[in-house]
């Protein structure tokens, strides 16, 4: 393994999030490469408040700025439709196997 991924994260938002990740992985000790990516809505990024053009402006500034040698900056996760496991996904027929002991609503495409 040479690389890890956090593809999830609000720590990006504030100085010393950036801080503490990029002391931990820029450590020569530390195994591998990390790219970080900040969800892409921003406003539920780890309990952190932005707008949209704030968050994408942090993003060009970290990966212009912050990026080292072992961690990596700029990324930024879309989620377009949804979760299998959260029964939220938009799918093709037949759809999602339905457990009749469980509640979850999904939908399907036709």
């Amino acid at each position: 393994m040479t690389t890890v991924t956090d593809l999830l994260s609000g720590d990006p938002l504030t100085d010393e999030g950036v801080d503490l990740w990029t002391s931990v992985v820029e450590d020569d000790a530390f195994p591998a490469r990390v790219s970080q990516f900040l969800i892409g809505d921003p406003r539920r990024m780890g309990g952190h408040r932005t707008d949209v053009d704030s968050a994408a402006r942090r993003v060009a500034d970290l990966a212009a700025n912050r990026s080292g040698k072992k961690m990596h900056y700029g990324g930024v996760k879309l989620m377009l439709d949804g979760s299998i496991q959260g029964y939220t996904a938009c799918l093709q027929n037949p759809g999602y196997y339905r457990d009749p002991s469980r509640r979850e609503s999904g939908t399907t495409m036709r």
